[in-house]
């Protein structure tokens, strides 16, 4: 195996979502395969996908690194990617917050459900910033949590060797304005953790859509895209 750069890339430099953490006992060397169902494609990986992410894990403190197996790619830490992605997808609970709230939302939210303060950063950086920096004219976010029931009818994730727990969370901000609609309470599973573990969190929003026309709520066995309709608005 080639010796790969030891500085661990900063990964706000490209912005991608979402974040695969794979935590492994030992040092190995893992195969992590994506399946895009309907519409749905890739468009961008770290470290480079080509089929299948064939990738060292040095799980050694004081933080996890990945890098390419079989080419010269620097360690990250954790791997990303972005694309479109098509599904069946629930609008129906989750939370609205002011976007001047964002970061201390995540950090609060992520915590309960079970996300470490190391995983926690690399979305604050990274995904959190990403979204207030795109200057949304609406004052509020509507969050919708995706579980894996969801995602994995969207794209499915295989990883080998087989991981002892897959847990998986999507997180759909759907920009708003200040009025009126009540959003049920979302039950999000926790984070659960057994032997090799491999977590995935991703922020999606409109941008990850080739096309727009999501109705306010997901009906039931109809399949869309990811998006948002202007003019729908939450409570404050």
């Amino acid at each position: 195996m080639m010796k790969p750069d030891p500085r661990p890339k900063d990964p706000s430099d490209d912005r991608r979502s979402p974040a695969i953490w794979l935590y492994p006992k030992e040092e190995i060397d893992v195969e992590v395969r994506l399946q895009f169902h309907g519409t749905g494609f890739m468009t961008s990986s770290i470290p480079s996908y080509n089929d299948t992410w064939r990738i060292h894990v040095d799980p050694k403190p004081p933080f996890n690194r990945y890098s390419s197996t079989y080419v010269d790619d620097p360690w990250v830490p954790y791997l990303d990617y972005d694309g479109f992605r098509d599904g069946e997808f629930q609008r129906v609970a989750g939370w609205c917050i002011h976007q001047k709230d964002l970061l201390n939302w995540q950090r609060s939210h992520l915590k309960e459900i079970g996300f470490t303060d190391a995983e926690i950063d690399d979305v604050n950086y990274s995904y959190g910033r990403m979204l207030l920096e795109r200057q949304y004219k609406e004052e509020f976010f509507a969050i919708y949590p995706q579980d894996a029931a969801i995602v994995d009818t969207s794209v499915s994730l295989t990883v080998f060797p087989r991981p002892d727990s897959i847990y998986r969370l999507w997180l759909y901000f759907v920009p708003m304005t200040a009025r009126a609609v009540d959003l049920k309470v979302p039950h999000v599973k926790k984070v659960e953790r057994h032997g090799f573990s491999v977590i995935e969190l991703a922020y999606l929003t409109d941008r990850e859509i080739p096309s727009s026309g999501l109705q306010q709520t997901a009906q039931p066995g109809r399949r869309t895209m990811l998006g948002h309709r202007a003019g729908v608005e939450c409570r404050k």
